[in-house]
């Protein structure tokens, strides 16, 4: 016989606060008219709310993010990496709850996805510094200069 959905409310996560995610454009904290619920897909808990982008809002993120044009260095870009990672890291415990909760995954689960999060960031940070010619790219480290 399955197992029946739980019930969606508000009171079965009352023992935990209430996460509530707005929305960046640019990087630029954006207030939303509409938000969306998120629910613990095994206890029914809401655990968070998260802000819902117009038509409007999606339209100019998507304008903004196609206009960007970074001038970072690969050093640059692989200490962006790598800081992300390290990030993650220290907060590992408190973001593996948090996928928990939003997905059911068990805690062995979430904590293994955070590691590997963490795995790709360190890898992307290394394939920055790869050269893509002939000559040493002497630019990798922060000493260098940019081409």
């Amino acid at each position: 016989m399955p197992a029946s959905k739980p019930k969606r409310s508000a009171a079965a996560g009352a023992d935990r606060a209430l996460r509530r995610e707005g929305l960046r454009i640019g990087g630029t904290r954006v207030a939303t008219e509409g938000s969306s619920e998120v629910f613990n897909p095994y206890t029914g808990a809401l655990i968070a709310t998260v802000a819902r982008a117009s038509v409007s809002e999606i339209r100019r993120a998507i304008g903004i993010a196609k206009a960007f044009r970074p001038h970072l260095t690969r050093y640059q870009r692989y200490r962006i990496c790598y800081q992300t990672a390290e990030a993650l890291r220290a907060r590992s415990e408190e973001i593996a709850n948090l996928i928990t909760a939003e997905s059911g995954l068990c805690k062995k689960d979430s904590s293994y996805e955070v590691g590997r999060a963490c795995d790709v960031f360190i890898f992307a940070g290394h394939a920055a510094l790869q050269d893509d010619g002939q000559i040493f790219s002497c630019y990798l480290t922060a000493h260098g200069n940019r081409r």
